[in-house]
């Protein structure tokens, strides 16, 4: 599948919505061949199998000490596949948006993310809810959410700011 670069804007947070069985792994080795300067945090360990300079975070600790090494660079692509970790009102969720934000702002990042939506179905209904939780996507610029369609991956741009 070919992605549309004019839906990543520079400096800016972008969020790769996918459902389960879509390995955003792959999207994201295809993005950053696009770009220069790619940096790559994993924390379910599949980016590790298809990209290079690969950082592993499994804790929040980790990923605000990493996020401010990552102050050191200018104008980079950061990609994290996924910071579930850091749902709403959990300790250092605010530290962590802080963090991505100023990167974005201060040192002209690009961030992409994913956030994996886990099907969730109680007696009145059924939908997909995403894992970083609500108070996560205020902080997107663009959301893609990827999906099959006749067993053919897709995307749509679902929110732009």
């Amino acid at each position: 599948m070919k992605i549309d670069t004019s839906i990543i804007k520079p400096n800016s947070i972008i969020e790769l919505c996918v459902i389960p069985d879509v390995q955003v792994h792959l999207i994201m080795k295809e993005i950053s061949q696009m770009y220069e300067n790619n940096y790559f945090f994993d924390t379910i360990g599949n980016l590790k199998f298809v990209v290079d300079n690969v950082i592993e975070i499994y804790s929040i600790r980790k990923l605000i000490k990493e996020l401010k090494k990552m102050k050191e660079y200018e104008d980079f692509v950061l990609f994290i596949d996924s910071i579930t970790i850091i749902g709403d009102k959990r300790d250092g969720s605010s530290t962590v948006l802080s963090l991505l934000n100023e990167l974005v702002i201060f040192n002209k990042a690009t961030i992409i993310l994913s956030n994996h939506y886990q099907y969730y179905k109680d007696l009145h209904k059924s939908c997909f809810h995403p894992r970083l939780g609500k108070t996560f996507g205020k902080l997107m610029t663009t959301r893609v959410f990827f999906q099959y369609k006749r067993n053919k991956l897709s995307y749509e741009v679902v929110d732009q700011q």
